[in-house]
């Protein structure tokens, strides 16, 4: 199972603006000829409620229409924010991962002195090599300037 966890800024009748911590939950991605779609989606807004209801009403809907044991693994995709980690602690066997946006803006930060590196990092992610991901990181940060 996953769950996009993110905001969006959304205009509102009265003229103002307001930023809206959304949520998507889906089953997987089916592939379509060149395009993704996720699998019976579902979402949550949290307009107008605090981090713990928002993520309440997320685990209720879940655990009405799932046999939640049986679920292996939920991946939450975020950017790390604060009320996204908050997920975890609501969810059983869940686990935070950086969406892919944020994912390749940390690397092209971490790695912008050494751009020649960025390549094994991909493809240690890729295959979830962690011991090549680990070495091309420590050997990026021996060369550092400062710890930044």
């Amino acid at each position: 199972m996953h769950i996009d966890a993110g905001e969006d800024y959304v205009s509102l009748q009265n003229g103002k603006k307001a930023i809206v911590p959304l949520v998507c939950i889906y089953e997987g991605v089916l592939k379509e000829g060149s395009r993704n779609r996720c699998m019976n989606t579902t979402y949550v807004s949290g307009y107008g409620k605090d981090v713990g209801e928002l993520w309440l009403e997320t685990a209720e809907w879940i655990y009405s229409s799932y046999e939640v044991e049986e679920i292996e693994r939920i991946y939450i995709h975020g950017d790390g924010d604060r009320w996204i980690k908050e997920g975890v602690n609501w969810l059983p066997t869940s686990k935070l991962v950086l969406d892919k946006y944020h994912l390749n803006k940390a690397i092209l930060s971490g790695l912008k002195r050494h751009p020649d590196e960025r390549r094994s990092v991909y493809k240690a992610i890729k295959t979830e090599d962690l011991d090549s991901f680990k070495a091309t990181m420590l050997k990026a940060s021996s060369c550092a300037k400062d710890e930044a």
